[in-house]
């Protein structure tokens, strides 16, 4: 498919209380658009495949998971650098 609705529950991403599979307890809403937003709600690898020869090699769904993945363990060093941080202040 070229084409995914970054709505994430017509990807199935969201439980039907609208609470992501992905983010544990995170409940994901729709906002009104804030200045300086993209307009669409669609995106396309199209261009990209035609202009470059780019193809996607996941799909969009275990994109996003590993995404979420690598920015939960980035999360996890930076807490973990501030905790030495601090120990280093306290003693």
């Amino acid at each position: 498919m070229s084409q995914d609705r970054v709505l994430c529950s017509s990807n199935g991403l969201t439980d039907y209380r609208g609470h992501s599979k992905l983010l544990g307890d995170a409940k994901l809403e729709n906002i009104p658009a804030r200045p300086g937003d993209f307009p669409s709600k669609e995106i396309s690898s199209e261009l990209a495949k035609r202009e470059l020869g780019w193809e996607p090699k996941v799909s969009f769904e275990q994109g996003l998971r590993r995404y979420i993945e690598w920015y939960r363990k980035e999360e996890e060093k930076r807490e973990s650098k501030w905790a030495q941080f601090d120990e280093i202040l306290k003693s």
